[in-house]
């Protein structure tokens, strides 16, 4: 009856609070799993929950608490310890995620040096330099078949 109970209660919190169900959900797949994406960068280096109570959402979130507004996120403070109770915090929105610094595009180039575009630095954003000559080649090629297409018609 009680282990009954226990699920009630969760499965309530967990429809109460949707957004710290998955940073708490998050927290153990990524430690966990090896088939999870970014397992790598947690399980694997090993960062784990320390916190043995932390396996309960109840106790998890009556640790951490709600978000304090809906566009904050759940850290470390350190990145090379686990999640504590002491190391673990939820982080404002105004302030970026510093740990998710991406140093490749989706192509894989990298995105440092002379490989980045100065008019977006400026903007503080980066953008691929060889992606954008990428686009710009298939658009040139694309409007010289156009032409050539279009000549053909004509004659």
């Amino acid at each position: 009856m009680r282990q009954e109970t226990s699920l009630t209660y969760t499965m309530e919190l967990r429809k109460a609070y949707p957004s710290e169900w998955r940073s708490w959900q998050a927290m153990f797949s990524r430690t966990r799993y090896r088939s999870q994406h970014d397992w790598k960068h947690y399980g694997g280096k090993p960062i784990s929950v320390e916190e043995a109570g932390w396996r309960d959402f109840s106790i998890w979130l009556a640790d951490v608490g709600p978000k304090p507004e809906p566009q904050s996120w759940f850290t470390r403070k350190n990145k090379t310890l686990g999640y504590t109770k002491q190391n673990c915090c939820w982080a404002p929105a105004s302030e970026s995620h510093p740990n998710k610094t991406k140093t490749h595009c989706w192509r894989g180039h990298s995105l440092t040096g002379e490989n980045l575009i100065p008019y977006f630095l400026e903007r503080g954003r980066r953008q691929c330099r060889t992606c954008q000559t990428l686009r710009e080649r298939d658009k040139y090629a694309t409007k010289k078949k156009q032409s050539k297409n279009q000549e053909l018609v004509a004659a």
